[in-house]
C-alpha cells in the first residue's frame, strides 16, 4: 500500500491533520521491515540447502533402496510440515522460507517416486499435481515468493500440455481446443485477481493479476503483432469451428470482474484496464482465429493500445518503472513502423539522417512529456 498517498487524500479530505500525517510517515519509515532483499536471500538459502541435500543423495543414490529413498525423503516432509505448522501464526521471515521450502520439496517427491517406480509421463501431469498440492499453501503465505513459484509452474505445465495435445495429431485431425483453452487463461485469472481477493489470498490474487497481464502483454502481444506483420497465422481453418468463443467468453468474464471493482479501482484504471483487455483480445485472436484483409497497421495500432493501456495502468497504480517500460516499448514500436513504412528509404544515406532524426526524436518525446502524461493520469484518478 502506498502511505503517503492515502495520508494525502485523507488530509485533504481533514480527516487527520498535516502533523499527524507526517508523524505516521515518520512512525511507519522507523519500522523493520522484511523487503525483498531478505526473502530474496533467504530463496537463495533454501535453495542452496536443497541443492546440497541432493547432490548428498546423489553420490549416494545407487547405494540406497528404495525403501530407504522413500523413509528419508518422508521424514524432511513430514519435519518441514511440522516446523512449518508451529510456525503459522508467527509472520516472519522464518515461516515464509519453511512454506516455500515445503513447496519446492514437494516437486522433488513427485519426482523422487516417479524416479523409483519408473512412472511414465508427459511432465504436465506431475506439475499439476504438485501444483493442485500446493496451492493452501500459496494462499497462507504473506510473500509473493511462492505464488509466483506457482504462476510460473503452472504456465510451464500449460505449455507442455498444449505442446503433447497439439503435436499428436496430424494436420488433418489438429485438435486446436488445448491453444484456445490455454489463449483463455490469462483471463480467467484476471477474473480471478479481481473478484476473489477477500476470499483468497491478496497475495495469491496479486500474483494473478500479474503474471497475467506479463503474458497478455509479452508473448501474446508480440506474437499477435508478429501476426499481423505476416497477413495471419491462420492454420487449419477448417478445426477453428466456435473455439475462438473460449478465450472471449474468458476475456468478458474478466471484463465483467473489473466493472464489478469500479469503485475500489476508481474510474480511469478501470477504462484502462478494459481498454487493456479488449485491445489485447482484438491484437491477438483476429489474424490467429479470423480471416483478415486489414493492413497490418491496424495490427500496429492495436498493439499500441494495448501497452499504452498497460501504461496506464501502471501511472494509476504508480509504477513508474513499468511505466518508463511501457513507453520505451511503444516508442520502439513507433520506430519500427517508420522502418516498416519507409524501409527501402532508409538504406540511403538521406534516409539514415532521417531514420536517426525520427530515433532521438522519439527519445526526447519520451523523455519530455512522460512525466507530464503521469501527472495528467494521476490527477484523474
Amino acid at each position: 500500500m502506498n502511505i503517503e498517498k492515502h495520508l494525502s487524500r485523507w488530509t485533504d479530505a481533514g480527516i487527520i491533520s498535516s502533523d499527524q500525517s507526517k508523524a505516521i510517515i515518520q512512525f511507519e519509515a522507523q519500522q523493520p521491515s522484511a523487503g525483498w532483499i531478505i526473502f530474496g536471500l533467504s530463496g537463495l538459502g533454501i535453495l542452496v540447502v536443497l541443492t546440497g541435500v541432493v547432490s548428498l543423495v546423489a553420490a549416494n543414490w545407487y547405494d540406497l533402496s528404495a525403501v530407504m529413498k522413500l523413509c528419508a525423503y518422508f521424514t524432511v516432509f513430514v519435519l518441514l510440515a511440522y516446523f512449518a505448522f508451529k510456525r503459522e501464526k508467527i509472520e516472519g521471515v522464518v515461516r515464509e522460507a519453511l512454506l516455500s521450502a515445503f513447496g519446492l520439496y514437494a516437486l522433488a517427491g513427485i519426482g523422487l517416486i516417479g524416479q523409483i517406480y519408473h512412472l511414465r509421463s508427459d511432465g504436465y501431469q506431475g506439475l499439476f499435481f504438485w501444483l493442485a498440492i500446493i496451492l493452501p499453501v500459496s494462499l497462507c503465505t504473506k510473500s509473493k515468493l511462492l505464488n509466483n513459484i506457482w504462476f510460473i509452474g503452472f504456465a510451464i505445465a500449460v505449455s507442455m500440455w498444449v505442446s503433447v495435445k497439439t503435436l499428436t495429431f496430424s494436420k488433418e485431425q489438429v485438435d486446436l481446443t488445448p491453444v484456445y483453452m490455454a489463449i483463455s487463461l490469462p483471463y480467467l485469472f484476471l477474473v480471478i485477481g479481481y473478484s476473489l481477493p477477500k476470499v483468497l489470498s491478496e497475495n495469491y490474487c496479486s500474483a494473478a493479476r500479474f503474471w497475467s497481464y506479463v503474458t497478455i502483454l509479452i508473448p501474446f502481444a508480440f506474437f499477435g503483432n508478429f501476426a499481423w506483420a505476416t497477413n495471419g497465422l491462420r492454420l487449419y481453418d477448417e478445426h477453428i469451428g466456435v473455439l475462438p468463443l473460449i478465450p472471449i467468453t474468458a476475456a468478458l468474464a474478466a471484463l465483467a470482474a473489473v466493472g464489478l471493482r469500479r469503485i475500489q479501482c476508481g474510474t480511469f484504471l478501470t477504462y484502462a484496464i478494459c481498454g487493456t483487455i479488449i485491445a489485447s483480445v482484438l491484437l491477438f485472436l483476429i489474424p490467429f482465429s479470423f480471416v483478415t484483409g486489414a493492413h497490418d497497421i491496424l495490427g500496429c495500432a492495436l498493439f499500441i493500445s494495448t501497452w499504452s493501456g498497460a501504461a496506464a495502468i501502471a501511472a494509476a497504480i504508480q509504477r513508474k518503472a513499468l511505466f518508463d517500460f511501457a513507453a520505451l516499448v511503444i516508442g520502439l514500436r513507433f520506430i519500427i513502423v517508420y522502418f516498416e513504412v519507409f524501409g527501402s528509404l532508409a538504406a540511403t544515406g538521406l534516409g539514415l539522417i532521417v531514420s536517426g532524426a525520427v530515433i532521438l526524436g522519439t527519445a526526447y518525446a519520451w523523455h519530455r512529456y512522460r512525466g507530464q502524461v503521469v501527472k495528467t493520469i494521476q490527477e484523474s484518478l
